[in-house]
């Protein structure tokens, strides 16, 4: 007797934005219902001070993680912002004084001057974006570079969002590369994300990030996501979604 050709199951992977069938949907429905922007994701941060664990923010309860498995859908880098008031002396205000979304036009006021007003201005020729300029001292610039990378974890279908500091964006690009020179998208593997304790030339200790592909996805599985990472990315880095993304917490 013939065999039937029934299609082989897929074997779950854990994440619900490639198990659940309604995952497109629901992330549709947060768009559409909820006008969904970058600002409005649960945010991941690198600590300070050379913690190699993260602090993930779950239905009210913070819980420590070593590692994280995730999904990227996305990566938006050449973001910056530049405070011209320190945190310590905004008064709870920490909204930058200036960004730019894509590393080339800065929108707002990038000058001490009180009397200065809003515009948009050359990031190649702004002072706050050389290297040496930063106020706290040292060499680096005191306009802040980052990267965003959208990514959702296991259990939920809305992505999360990790803002990643000048002292990472390497580990960010490195990555990428090592997976785009394989003919890999990102959404199409799960990757985790590891925090390691560095120090810097000044004699600093700090958190760096650490990237590293643990499995791939089937094709099926594969196609999936990346119809939602397009359709996501599309949506959260259109018009105005990304302006005034960027924190004082996270410089």
């Amino acid at each position: 007797m013939a065999k039937n050709n029934v299609p082989a199951k897929q074997t779950e992977t854990g994440f619900s934005i490639v198990d659940n069938p309604q995952s497109a949907q629901t992330i549709q429905a947060a768009f559409t219902e909820f006008n969904l922007t970058a600002a409005d994701l649960t945010r991941l941060k690198i600590p300070a001070g050379g913690s190699i664990a993260w602090e993930v923010d779950t239905l009210g309860e913070t819980k420590a993680e070593q590692n994280l498995d995730v999904i990227i859908l996305g990566v938006k880098g050449n973001q910056k912002a530049w405070w011209a008031t320190s945190v310590d002396d905004s008064a709870g205000d920490n909204a930058p004084s200036c960004i730019s979304t894509d590393g080339i036009n800065g929108t707002g006021i990038n000058s001490l001057d009180p009397t200065a007003t809003t515009g948009t201005h050359k990031c190649s020729e702004c002072a706050w974006n050389q290297f040496e300029s930063s106020r706290s001292g040292g060499r680096g610039k005191d306009c802040k570079d980052t990267s965003i990378v959208f990514f959702v974890l296991g259990d939920e279908a809305l992505p999360h969002v990790l803002t990643v500091p000048a002292t990472s964006l390497k580990v960010v690009k490195k990555y990428a590369m090592q997976l785009l020179s394989r003919h890999i998208e990102p959404s199409s593997v799960i990757t985790r994300l590891t925090l390691e304790k560095a120090m810097s030339g000044g004699g600093h200790t700090y958190s760096k990030l650490a990237m590293s592909k643990t499995s791939d996805l089937s094709e099926e599985q594969a196609d999936k996501t990346r119809g939602i990472a397009k359709n996501f990315m599309d949506r959260i880095t259109g018009g105005d979604s990304l302006a005034g993304f960027a924190s004082a917490s996270e410089g």
